[in-house]
């Protein structure tokens, strides 16, 4: 597996990545609908870093961070993640994670998720990520309202 940047013409196919994870994954902060042109766009984005987890020439895995648009939050960075639905439990996920915020550690980055994800809780958890605040029932989920967590990494 190699995990890089990456490049400005992977943006569909990192997009096509992200809405089979939020067809495959009631977990996602973001429905299948709303993919189309947001994923691709913020791979162009100058205020988004995109690193991608290649396996075979496929991508089976990105992270997406996305900077503060003010001079007064442009040191803060919010950040998604998918894995491929083949390729979870399998390390992808917390290697490629890893891997980005040791390289964006001198931000304040942070993570909002669905208490109903608990593996990627447990992952987060993990790499040193804690609860730093929760709306309550914030979430529509099939299962119905579930508590939005934002997290925040303490490298």
């Amino acid at each position: 597996m190699l995990i890089r940047n990456a490049k400005i013409t992977e943006g569909y196919e990192i997009e096509a990545l992200v809405k089979l994870c939020a067809e495959d994954s009631e977990g996602m902060m973001i429905t299948p609908e709303e993919t189309v042109g947001a994923i691709s766009s913020a791979v162009i984005n100058k205020n988004s870093r995109v690193m991608v987890a290649i396996h075979d020439t496929k991508i089976i895995g990105a992270i997406i961070g996305n900077l503060g648009i003010t001079n007064s939050s442009a040191h803060n960075m919010e950040v998604a993640m998918c894995i491929h639905p083949e390729f979870r439990g399998k390390k992808v996920g917390f290697t490629l994670a890893q891997i980005f915020v040791n390289e964006f550690s001198y931000l304040n980055i942070y993570v909002n998720i669905s208490e109903s994800n608990t593996i990627v809780l447990g992952l987060l958890e993990g790499l040193n990520f804690k609860e730093a605040g929760r709306l309550p029932k914030y979430i529509k989920e099939k299962s119905g309202y579930k508590d939005k967590i934002i997290l925040f990494y303490y490298g």
